[in-house]
């Protein structure tokens, strides 16, 4: 956590508070603003399968584009990147074999290299560097049906998750540039209690296979999960189960400070990503209410909380109409990016004097880019 901490010294601070940093955002959205055709289901998996060195200066522009703006964290183009989405996508096993080790490569390489040359555009003076994070969808993501945003999946079990999720760290952890690349690990867009379970299983399992001794204690990445919460839920709750046995965020903290004290792998935080902010206000109540009820000593025993919520306007399926996600009135003009910014670093604002949080890290999910982040830097740089 320390690489962490020192990003985020350099925020200003004001006493009794946590620190704020930035995250970057969209990268569906802002791919398709440079041209991508995302309509495969294979997302931007597809520029990382191409030979085409243009496709691979996209993905770097892409990276670049967000450190420009100010991120001090930007996540790798791996959101999707696994071997059944691949299937998915018409992929014969021998095709994802013979191209798998090398789109981990591309989906690392090409956000490590993004950051070199931004760096380098700085005049390489930089008081830290900022970050890279591997970024990694749930199960449903590679399912290419919506899955991620309800946690129906069908055909699985436990052991499957599990499988599917080391079976992605292990592709990661084989490439060349991930251990001077990666200085984080992202599981994004979680639905469900039981695939955030099973990501945590897979870190434990990865690190007792580990027989070459890749992955030593010192240097392992640190990790967090961020969730995804419906509206309909007023953000209490995961889409799935629908029962009356819904997991609420007071089991989210639970598994993650119960399964973090008995896990090596460290621990960063957890996050809230593909919800809108009308909803974040309550969801944030809750999470800094749960967060608090376990004592600690120190800062650093505390999480993280990684918010980076949607961009646009909010669907009003009962009226038929779009809604503005911080008013609720009716409207057809989206938030601009301005707007959109200060909605959310004023939540921000919130939860960083709860007490709850050893940092708070603000960014954007789908329908934002770079302009909301620069926004957002441009913010927490005035603060």
């Amino acid at each position: 956590m320390d690489k962490l901490n020192r990003l985020l010294s350099q925020s200003t601070l004001s006493s009794g508070r946590a620190l704020i940093g930035v995250i970057d955002g969209g990268q569906g959205t802002h791919l398709s603003t440079l041209g991508v055709d995302l309509t495969s289901s294979l997302f931007g998996t597809s520029l990382l399968a191409s030979s085409n060195p243009d496709d691979f200066s996209t993905v770097k522009r892409l990276h670049r584009d967000y450190f420009s703006a100010g991120a001090q964290i930007v996540g790798t183009l791996t959101y999707q990147l696994a071997d059944l989405a691949c299937e998915k996508g018409g992929w014969s096993s021998e095709e994802i074999q013979r191209k798998r080790a090398d789109m981990w490569d591309r989906g690392i390489r090409g956000a490590g290299e993004a950051r070199e040359e931004w760096i380098k555009e700085q005049g390489g003076k930089l008081e830290e560097r900022p970050l890279v994070s591997l970024t990694l969808g749930p199960y449903g993501a590679c399912l290419a049906n919506g899955a991620e945003y309800t946690g129906e999946y069908s055909s699985f079990s436990y052991f499957d998750l599990v499988r599917f999720h080391k079976d992605r760290l292990v592709a990661a952890a084989a490439t060349p540039t991930f251990a001077s690349t990666v200085d984080l690990i992202a599981f994004e867009t979680i639905p469900r209690i039981d695939e955030a379970d099973a990501i945590l299983t897979a870190l434990e399992e990865l690190l007792q296979e580990d027989q070459g001794g890749r992955l030593t204690e010192s240097a392992l990445p640190p990790v967090y999960i961020s969730f995804v919460f419906p509206p309909e839920t007023e953000g209490r709750f995961l889409p799935y189960p629908t029962t009356e046995d819904r997991t609420g965020l007071k089991k989210i903290v639970e598994l993650i400070q119960k399964r973090k004290r008995g896990l090596k792998w460290p621990i960063a935080g957890v996050g809230i990503n593909c919800t809108k902010t009308n909803i974040l206000k309550s969801t944030l109540e809750y999470f800094a209410q749960e967060a608090l009820q376990e004592p600690r000593q120190l800062k650093e025993e505390k999480l993280h909380l990684f918010m980076y919520p949607d961009g646009g306007l909010v669907w009003d399926a009962v009226n038929r109409c779009w809604l503005d996600p911080a008013s609720g009135k009716q409207t057809n003009e989206p938030p601009s990016p301005a707007t959109w910014a200060r909605d959310l670093y004023s939540l921000a604002e919130v939860a960083a004097v709860s007490g709850a949080w050893a940092g708070i890290w603000l960014g954007g999910c789908c329908m934002t880019g770079p302009r909301e982040i620069e926004e957002l830097a441009s913010l927490v740089a005035r603060s």
